[in-house]
């Protein structure tokens, strides 16, 4: 029996600094300083924890630290078959000679894939696609293996990124490395979040207490800093009307500021866990709510919303249109409101109240029941 073996050479390009990567082919020497000369750390594995090895696999990922980028030319056969082996938790994986979109990977046993696949560069980015070379994050319910499906099972990605819509906190560390945590409105929360194990000691991370990158807008948040060389920077974006308290997590002496769209704060190096606390959220459009309780007797309850400062006017009217009560008229700053119509002096039956402010008018029924 003769067996043919077909060797090629493909690259793995590498950044300066930490790298999750991957051997794409069957090498004969699968060491992972033959492979990576001039590698500057040792390679780590995952297994419930970070564990060194001195030889890889295809199909697995490891984190490797590099002088300099560098494009590492590896040859070798290629490997059969092509099943990139998981186990339940998180995984450290690599695609083989060809990339492979997320949206074609297929698991066996089916459905145990219960995260996005996350990649690494200078901070974990959701992937859509698995490219040679590099090594890739994902979290699975029970061991199995991934591998490339048919054309047949490719769905089209999404044409919108779903973080754009969330405010974005945005942390760069004093080594220039950058990463992002997410904050959006409870009804715009559709997935898990969480995110993978902390990198290997050295690495820039950053997260919420809760391990994901993703919490709902409103609340008061924890972050933790792993890593972080020097001050880091914090700046908000698309804050959706919401400012922010920053707080050292031991009793506010270290650090106590206002966080705003558009102004940085500096965070002092060595500080691992911070406070976020959600100080006002302005509102984004004009609302008038229904009055409640409704029917009611003889107080109730009206709540209003306004996004820019101006005039407001909230008038009680009877059926006929005459003015019973004025209960706002008086210029106003953004914001929520509430106030409370004290029908004691009316009669039982049907009346309206009417706000206006700037181009906004609404109208609603309210029930007086003696």
């Amino acid at each position: 029996k003769i067996d043919y073996y077909y060797s090629r050479t493909l690259t793995s390009s590498v950044n300066s600094g930490w790298n999750i990567v991957s051997v794409p082919v069957r090498s004969p020497d699968m060491t992972y300083s033959t492979l990576f000369p001039g590698v500057n750390s040792q390679a780590y594995t995952y297994n419930n924890g970070y564990v060194t090895v001195n030889t890889l696999s295809n199909g697995a990922g490891y984190w490797m630290k590099f002088n300099n980028a560098n494009n590492y030319l590896i040859t070798g056969y290629k490997y059969q078959p092509e099943n990139m082996y998981v186990s339940s938790g998180w995984n450290l994986i690599g695609p083989f000679d060809s990339n492979i979109p997320v949206s074609s990977i297929v698991s066996n046993p089916s459905g145990i894939v219960n995260s996005y696949y996350f990649g690494y560069g200078g901070s974990y980015a959701i992937a859509d696609t698995l490219k040679v070379g590099k090594g890739y994050w994902i979290r699975t319910s029970a061991s199995g293996y991934l591998y490339k499906g048919v054309m047949d099972n490719i769905q089209t990605q999404p044409a919108v990124n779903p973080l754009e819509q969330f405010a974005e906190l945005r942390l760069s560390s004093g080594d220039d490395e950058h990463a992002s945590l997410f904050l959006g409105m409870a009804n715009e929360l559709t997935s898990d979040y969480t995110l993978p194990p902390v990198p290997p000691t050295g690495i820039f991370d950053v997260r919420f207490g809760n391990d994901k990158f993703v919490e709902e807008l409103g609340r008061n948040h924890v972050l933790k800093i792993n890593s972080a060389s020097g001050e880091t920077k914090l700046t908000v974006h698309n804050a959706k009307g919401a400012k922010f308290r920053v707080r050292d997590a031991i009793d506010g002496s270290i650090i106590d500021k206002e966080l705003v769209e558009g102004a940085e704060i500096i965070i002092p190096a060595n500080l691992g866990t911070l406070l976020l606390e959600t100080s006002a959220i302005l509102p984004l459009t004009y609302e008038l709510s229904q009055n409640y309780p409704n029917p009611f007797n003889p107080v109730t309850t009206i709540k209003y919303q306004i996004p820019d400062e101006g005039l407001v006017k909230l008038i009680v009217f009877d059926v006929l249109g005459r003015e019973v009560k004025t209960l706002v008229n008086t210029v106003q700053t953004a914001g929520g409101y509430e106030v409370r119509f004290d029908a004691s002096s009316l009669a039982s039956g049907v009346y309206f109240y009417r706000m206006t402010a700037g181009k906004f008018e609404d109208l609603k029924k309210l029930v007086v029941l003696k």
